[in-house]
């Protein structure tokens, strides 16, 4: 009596354990290597590997195309809905970042801004940031966006004299100093730090105007980065070391892995292993469960 299920043409435990190794990024000699050192069972031959891998080059694609369909769809009523054109190339809101920080530095070298009250490299690294966290927290928005980009540049201006927080109303969670305590009516124990230079103001508020144009600001409608790509790639280059040789059809399905992985968590590997007729046991499920669960833990620390 067989051990396990019969499933068209490959026993289910090859299809399991094909499809575990290529998720570790090892092939058949991989896999013989655990066989035989762990003492587990003899060399898988190659027709065997094979008849179990082409389930892998299948199953994943015929997942994600609907679920391709479903998102392209969605994404296209979106950009219609904001009347914005489906194919216009969105900016990586962590490169646009880094745009304010070089124009600040290029300002200081060529006004001479330099020292106490001007723009110090410790300013300029505040201000690249603040920049970039009021285009993540305001990213459905371009006028908003706008708004909060110029708040950030009067609150640098701002002095016990002339405050320049007109712009977000009090309220006890604003990030603006200021504003937090006229929310707890503590008005008059507030002090302003050293605002900038006047002369700074005049040179820098061109840039902030520049960089937070209506064309700019809509190619950073919602907050796209390429830090995101580069975490799929990783994905895909752990099943498929650039080492080693890779045919395009396993290079395909390990992109769809990726993808489903980087977006919803092994969740979605299970929704594989069902589309091959791999059975999904309790361990299985465990498994999976307990690393979303460590996902979601590990990204409300990032943005804590």
């Amino acid at each position: 009596m067989p051990s396990c299920p019969f499933v068209k043409k490959a026993y289910e435990i090859n299809r399991r354990i094909v499809f575990i190794s290529r998720l570790l990024g090892i092939g058949r000699e991989g896999l013989n290597l655990l066989y035989g050192l762990m003492d587990i069972g003899q060399r898988l031959n190659k027709g065997t590997y094979d008849a179990a891998a082409k389930n892998i080059y299948t199953a994943p694609s015929a997942v994600f195309n609907i679920f391709n369909k479903k998102a392209l769809n969605e994404e296209k009523e979106k950009n219609l809905e904001n009347g914005k054109p489906a194919d216009e190339k969105s900016k990586c809101v962590g490169h646009v970042q880094k745009r304010i920080g070089s124009c600040l530095r290029n300002k200081k070298k060529t006004e001479k801004l330099g020292g106490k009250g001007k723009l110090t490299d410790s300013l300029i690294k505040d201000l690249t940031i603040y920049y970039g966290l009021v285009i993540r927290r305001n990213s459905h928005f371009v006028d908003e966006m706008r708004k909060a980009i110029l708040a950030t540049f009067y609150h640098k201006c701002s002095t016990n004299e002339k405050p320049q927080h007109m712009s977000y109303p009090p309220r006890a969670n604003s990030w603006c100093k200021l504003r937090r305590v006229e929310a707890i009516n503590n008005l008059s124990e507030f002090n302003h730090d050293p605002s900038l230079h006047v002369e700074t103001q005049k040179v820098i508020k061109p840039v902030y105007e520049d960089l937070s144009s209506e064309n700019l600001l809509e190619r950073c409608l919602s907050g796209h980065n390429q830090n995101n790509n580069k975490c799929l790639n990783s994905i895909i280059w752990r099943f498929a070391p650039k080492h080693l040789h890779t045919g395009s059809k396993t290079i395909e399905s390990y992109a769809y892995l990726a993808a489903g992985i980087f977006n919803d968590g092994f969740i979605t590997i299970l929704k594989v292993m069902e589309t091959m007729d791999i059975i999904i046991g309790q361990q299985c499920k465990m498994f999976a469960d307990c690393a979303y669960e460590r996902r979601l833990a590990r990204a409300e620390i990032k943005i804590a």
